[in-house]
């Protein structure tokens, strides 16, 4: 059976030339305008992909695709426009959560290759969405032992089980800037929790319950992919072109052995390359474990980073270096807090961590820099890079690229 995909333009005439060209790979609809493409998802879907063009009268692409996401979220979202301005693009991430940019006029060769990538994500959301609705009828799930530090227990994980579901999660972005010049060099993906019944909700009251029950493996998918994904999709602007994205990994995901299958799918389903991912984790007991050190060289032999934090000591940092190929050393935020204040120890603990991580070829992090002296104080003692409310608290995706257009 061919991919179902939804065509949408105020122009007859595009409509018509893109359906003979894609009519033999595709079951092609068509739609003059946003309101007709609605009236089509809701009599005539569910589609794999629905394209848009940017410039419609009534409706434009980014609210169409906003109102598709709500309508249709497993559908894979494109927008096909001859507007460039990164304000438009900054909305259609926003509100349409769109999966790529094309360019009008667009190659034959890079629409079908977009389309072929689009039906394969399409694919895989379809099939996370059954096996997500088997765990859901399978409330043994619940009966794990839960940390019992974590609030509200069954009813937690239960509630994290509907939020899959109903997605309520997304992920914020934090720069991490060149404290040489303070331009942005990254950014660390950081999972969120909106439940409709309360306010925000963070990954550490969350992810303990998440590990407890085993929902940290859907979790950890969810997380990989979404930030693959968006990052991938953000323009093609000299700022974002070469932005690495930073990417959690909990014990639990560590310990999985099918996290290396898991990120490696995320990747290819985005188009995202793996040289610009970096994966941070804690120094914790599966460190020591024989499994997830296997997958962590696993991933670094696929291109990918690797970024131990929380350091507060320079012979952790070489112990650890000797047993992973460690490429980024963030060092724990309450360190960066006190090097204005407490130059004879944390001042010398600081340039220590820093000073091994050069002699072994790893770059330093500072964590936490919300000052001018605490940046000061770090690109002093010779840090690379810094993170921290001075540069930015975590934002949506759209107001993170504002920023970087801005700057």
């Amino acid at each position: 059976m061919k991919p179902r995909l939804l065509l949408v333009d105020d122009d007859a005439k595009i409509l018509s030339g893109l359906r003979r060209q894609l009519h033999s790979r595709y079951a092609v609809t068509v739609a003059e305008g946003g309101e007709a493409g609605l009236a089509a998802i809701a009599e005539q879907g569910p589609f794999a992909v629905v394209v848009s063009d940017m410039r419609m009268p009534g409706m434009d692409g980014a609210t169409f695709l906003a109102r598709v996401r709500v309508a249709a979220p497993l559908t894979t979202r494109v927008l096909l426009t001859g507007q460039t301005e990164p304000a438009a693009a900054i909305r259609a991430i926003n509100d349409g959560q769109v999966f790529r940019f094309l360019n009008k006029p667009c190659p034959p060769e890079t629409l079908d290759r977009c389309l072929q990538e689009a039906v394969v994500r399409y694919e895989a959301a379809r099939d996370e969405e059954s096996a997500l609705a088997a765990v859901l009828a399978d409330r043994r799930v619940l009966d794990h032992a839960l940390d019992p530090t974590v609030p509200a227990g069954d009813a937690l994980a239960a509630e994290l089980l509907d939020a899959l579901r109903n997605g309520e999660f997304h992920l914020r972005y934090q720069p991490i800037v060149a404290l040489a010049d303070e331009r942005v060099i990254g950014v660390e993906a950081l999972m969120r929790w909106t439940p409709a019944h309360t306010g925000l909700v963070t990954a550490a009251h969350f992810i303990p319950a998440a590990e407890a029950t085993g929902l940290i493996r859907p979790l950890g998918r969810w997380v990989m992919s979404a930030a693959c994904q968006e990052v991938a999709s953000w323009p093609a602007l000299s700022v974002t072109e070469s932005l690495r994205v930073h990417i959690n990994l909990s014990e639990g995901q560590l310990r999985d052995p099918q996290l290396a299958h898991d990120l490696q799918q995320a990747l290819t389903l985005s188009g995202f390359d793996p040289r610009r991912v970096t994966l941070e984790i804690d120094h914790g007991p599966a460190l020591s474990e024989r499994q997830p050190l296997a997958s962590l060289r696993t991933l670094c032999n696929r291109g990918m980073e690797l970024a131990l934090c929380g350091f507060t000591d320079a012979a952790l940092l070489r112990d650890t270096a000797e047993r992973l190929p460690l490429a980024v050393a963030k060092i724990r935020r309450h360190l960066t807090a006190l090097l204005p204040t407490d130059e004879q120890h944390s001042g010398v603990l600081f340039a220590q961590i820093v000073a091994t991580a050069h002699d072994l070829g790893i770059r330093a992090v500072a964590e936490g820099i919300e000052t001018d002296a605490q940046r000061d104080a770090a690109r002093d003692r010779g840090c690379d890079h810094g993170q921290g409310y001075r540069y930015g608290s975590p934002a949506e995706a759209g107001d993170l690229l504002t920023l970087l257009v801005g700057a």
